[in-house]
């Protein structure tokens, strides 16, 4: 049973995200495998594309290895998401450190008339003063 079946969705403006799961395993497989790790974790990972409606029920999900960057396929498997869904509203692409890139956003923002968030560390010394202070205010 379709969740469209049964409720009326709201596409007007739909989420995605990609993130990762870490597994506690010695060996790999076709889809857990090492890859590039923002914790700098060392274990078998896979990788997870979601897109989320307005009201964040989950639209359309895709698995790939781990050991793939997402950055270079993301707007191919948003696209994707899209059509296969009938999204015709704006995608809301939200992104951290491992998908900000100039092309992410210029085919997001520009190519697709798209949106999106950008995400950044508080932690670290990559913020000046007056912006940690900006964020705890």
């Amino acid at each position: 049973m379709l969740i469209s079946n049964e409720y009326k969705r709201n596409l007007e403006k739909v989420y995605f995200d990609c993130t990762n799961y870490y597994f506690e395993i010695d060996e790999e497989n076709d889809f857990l495998r090492k890859g590039p790790s923002k914790e700098n974790r060392k274990e078998p990972l896979l990788s997870q594309a979601l897109m989320l409606d307005a009201d964040q029920i989950p639209i359309d999900t895709e698995f790939f290895p781990g050991n793939q960057s997402e950055k270079p396929f993301l707007r191919n498997r948003v696209e994707d998401m899209k059509a296969r869904n009938n999204v015709t509203g704006r995608v809301i692409q939200v992104a951290d450190k491992g998908l900000n890139c100039a092309r992410n956003i210029y085919s997001a923002v520009i190519e697709a008339n798209d949106g999106y968030i950008f995400s950044k560390s508080i932690k670290g010394t990559s913020l000046t003063t007056e912006q940690k202070e900006w964020i705890i205010s």
